[in-house]
């Protein structure tokens, strides 16, 4: 029994630590270091016998929690150079391990807000972001951001409950919650070339944006419940199952761009393409217990299984400010990443479901593919050159999954 806030009946976790990220690099010639990997979360498993009672009353305090967090990867500091420029890559996130939650004791919460009967979550840690690459000061620049890293997968998920009753009074208190989410990729890193003079021949800027990373998949989550289980309070369903894919990281935006008086200035800037969302796999649900809710969003039974969304692709923008005889802008748009598929969402049910809220359907079972990213956006311009070609092409949508 516990009274006060932040206050959990059972607390158990496997928290893998996270990646370190790497310094600034600069130098005549900058080459950025790459950031460090996260760690692993270990397995994690909770069992409570016929004779267990576990009542809270505080806010924030749910009866149990389990669970399993994959470190998340470093980010990639930022890299200058006067000539050239090379962003170095985040650090890859670490997966997350298997859950498994065995109750058959009786458990209550009191708490007004934020108090979960059970939960159980396996989340894989989320891929660093690469750094920013910034080239300035000579008359030619190439700027290479860093590639976001990959995220770590979702572990599987498991509760068991065959106690008595589950019982919640407190708003967002659901019964129970099992959750596997794969962990996102990080965004691509920023690339800007400046270069410039006054009556140099050639004046030239390259920018490349990083690649997002690739967000991971989730694994399977099941449900099985032989509780009564009750809720009072908005938002608290009897039951979430939820496996989720991680979603991809953002392609790096890129900036190509030239200033002064030169015979021939050419710019040139890359956006850097999105990241795939992850995979996620089946949700299942088999209750066979009374389930009853009263709150607004207060649903019986909710199973989902949701594909990760791809990442944007990275905004592009190349251009020319002052007296040249040609001038020559093209920027091409980075492409979204692809939306990955949702597996089945299941649902076996022989007990009795009464919600009373507004919003509140028995039940909801969901598999919903994820949403491809969008394409980066492209601008080019020129200022001040008698002949001037500019080209400017948006990238390729993501496809959904």
């Amino acid at each position: 029994s516990t009274a006060g806030e932040d206050s959990h009946g059972i607390l158990a976790q496997a928290i893998g630590g996270g990646g370190g990220n790497s310094s600034k690099s600069l130098g005549f010639a900058g080459i950025g270091g790459n950031a460090t990997s996260g760690g692993a979360g270990g397995d994690v498993t909770v069992k409570t016998g016929t004779e267990s009672v576990i009542r809270v009353k505080g806010k924030h305090s749910s009866g149990i929690v389990a669970q399993s967090i994959g470190g998340g990867g470093g980010n990639a500091g930022l890299t200058v150079g006067a000539l050239v420029s090379i962003g170095g890559n985040g650090g890859t996130g670490n997966d997350a391990g298997v859950v498994s939650i065995e109750n058959k004791g009786t458990v209550s919460t009191e708490g007004s807000k934020d108090a979960v009967g059970i939960l159980a979550q396996s989340i894989g840690g989320g891929g660093g972001n690469g750094s920013m690459s910034v080239t300035a000061g000579g008359p030619v620049g190439i700027a290479i951001g860093g590639k976001g890293a990959d995220g770590g997968k979702g572990g599987s998920v498991s509760v068991a409950s065959s106690g008595t009753h589950i019982t919640t009074k407190g708003e967002d208190s659901s019964a129970i919650v099992a959750q596997s989410i794969g962990g996102g990729g990080g965004n691509g890193g920023i690339a800007i070339a400046a270069s410039g003079g006054i009556m140099t021949p050639v004046t030239a800027s390259v920018a490349l944006g990083g690649k997002g990373g690739a967000g991971a998949k989730s694994g399977q989550v099941t449900v099985n419940n032989k509780s009564d289980l009750t809720t009072v309070g908005h938002r608290s369903t009897g039951i979430t199952a939820q496996s989720i894919g991680g979603g991809g990281g953002n392609g790096g935006v890129a900036v190509a761009a030239t200033a002064g008086a030169s015979a021939v200035s050419v710019n040139v800037a890359l956006g850097g393409n999105g990241g795939d969302g992850g995979k996620a796999e089946t949700a299942t649900v088999v209750n066979s217990g009374g389930i009853s809710t009263t709150g607004v969003a207060s649903t019986g039974i909710l199973a989902q299984s949701i594909g990760g969304g791809g990442g944007n692709g990275g905004i592009t923008v190349s251009g020319s400010l002052g007296a040249s005889a040609l001038s020559a802008n093209i920027a091409l748009g980075g492409a979204g990443g692809k939306g990955n598929t949702a597996s089945q969402a299941l649902v076996s049910n022989r007990g009795n479901i009464v919600t009373k809220g507004a919003s509140s359907s028995a039940i909801v079972s969901q598999s919903i593919g994820g949403a491809g990213g969008n394409a980066g956006g492209a601008v080019a311009a020129s200022v001040g050159s008698a002949n001037a070609v500019n080209l400017a092409i948006g990238g390729k949508g993501g496809a959904g999954g």
